[in-house]
């Protein structure tokens, strides 16, 4: 990222829910980048009448600003009913491996005592991403004595010759309403089965941050990057860097992607997501209500 200055230009919003089918009457969230030669395909989580969650995909040249295409359906099903995705999908990472694509997600289902549970999912493609099917009916990432409360969130990079998740995992409830999480780290050789490194990658900064959240890392040069979002009062985004992938040190400060000055973003900023697109570095992210009005992008100044 040397050549890089550490400071993002906002290209806007490029896509809002049209309330055109019914699996997307509101919000697209936690957008999700799979690239393409000529264009990025950029997975989001929609909601119906219900406000129930499910999965979809547009495809978009940031060169010329344009979207080529907007998939119709979702690209998987709820779960069965009373299973961990019952109630809602969302994506967090997607992995290609071979001829298959693995894509990572947060699955929801209300509950009683608290307001809700998610945990993390895997889907797998052989078909380009147009669809999906279950790995396992169950979450990959279960919980333990440990880590009772919620694991979700997976964010899965390839490093050496194992995967490395990133992801969400609950240190209790503040109310039945608010979770209290950080974020963790597990590997895998296979990128299906893992193992829990019980260490913590991101730790709250003080006692008024009650989640860090949808953990995003990418390799520039030596050096591992990662961008999070961080909760106090509303989202904003947190920045943490490694050499190994394992240690971490968080700064704040180096982050540079703020609220903005519209209705779109002016209150909060989450969920980004960086990617490379031939010669620049784009990230694409969510705005205020936690994707709501749609999906915002910005690259990196040179």
């Amino acid at each position: 990222m040397s050549k890089y200055k550490n400071s993002w230009e906002k290209i806007g919003k490029i896509l809002a829910p049209n309330n055109k089918y019914y699996w997307s009457k509101s919000h697209m969230s936690l957008p999700t980048p799979l690239i393409f030669k000529d264009f990025i395909r950029i997975y989001f989580g929609s909601r119906d009448s219900k406000n129930r969650s499910r999965i979809g995909f547009l495809d978009y040249n940031p060169e010329k600003k344009k979207i080529k295409y907007i998939h119709k359906k979702p690209v998987i099903g709820l779960g069965n009913l009373g299973t961990f995705d019952d109630n809602g999908m969302m994506p967090c990472s997607v992995v290609r491996k071979g001829k298959s694509i693995m894509l990572y997600y947060v699955g929801w289902n209300p509950r009683s005592t608290v307001r809700f549970s998610f945990y993390s999912g895997l889907a797998i493609s052989k078909d380009n991403g147009f669809t999906f099917k279950r790995y396992s009916r169950a979450p990959i990432i279960e919980r333990t004595n440990l880590e009772p409360y919620v694991n979700a969130s997976p964010m899965v990079i390839k490093i050496k010759k194992k995967y490395f998740m990133y992801y969400v995992s609950g240190e209790g409830w503040i109310n039945p309403d608010l979770p209290r999480y950080n974020i963790k780290i597990a590997t895998s050789t296979n990128g299906k089965e893992w193992k829990r490194l019980n260490k913590t990658a991101i730790d709250f900064k003080n006692k008024k941050e009650n989640a860090l959240a949808r953990p995003c890392v990418v390799k520039f040069g030596s050096k591992y990057y990662m961008w999070f979002s961080k909760k106090g009062k509303n989202y904003r985004t947190g920045f943490a860097y490694s050499k190994d992938g394992i240690n971490w040190k968080r700064n704040d400060s180096l982050v540079n992607l703020n609220i903005g000055k519209t209705s779109f973003d002016n209150k909060m900023i989450c969920y980004p997501y960086i990617f490379s697109f031939k010669k620049n570095i784009y990230c694409i992210y969510n705005g205020n209500n936690y994707g709501y009005s749609g999906i915002g992008m910005a690259i990196l100044k040179k």
